[in-house]
């Protein structure tokens, strides 16, 4: 557990399906699932480049709305969707631990 990284938020609900049989993603659509990967990958821009476009952010995101170097700005309704799915997927992981006892 001490590996896991949100930041591939893809991996991390597969590890803890996998170890735990979390099912973290219940009631979260594909879509958000995405857009929350996006976000946390995201979020290394800011904390390491002060917000602009990385190549290894190009390259593991896929994202065209973006070039190299660009300073990246979130909207509002981008954070209010983020904290929606996180919220949610907080939930079920505490569900989930909480049926561990």
């Amino acid at each position: 557990v001490r590996g896991l990284n949100f930041q591939n938020l893809p991996l991390a609900v597969q590890e803890l399906e996998h170890w735990y049989a979390f099912e973290i993603c219940k009631g979260v659509s594909v879509e958000d699932l995405i857009f929350a990967d996006l976000m946390f990958k995201r979020r290394h821009l800011f904390t390491h480049n002060a917000g602009r476009v990385d190549e290894k952010y190009l390259r593991e995101t896929g994202d065209h709305s973006h070039e190299l170097n660009e300073v990246v700005v979130l909207t509002t309704e981008e954070i209010d969707r983020l904290l929606r799915v996180i919220r949610k997927l907080g939930a079920n992981i505490i569900t989930d631990v909480a049926e561990l006892e």
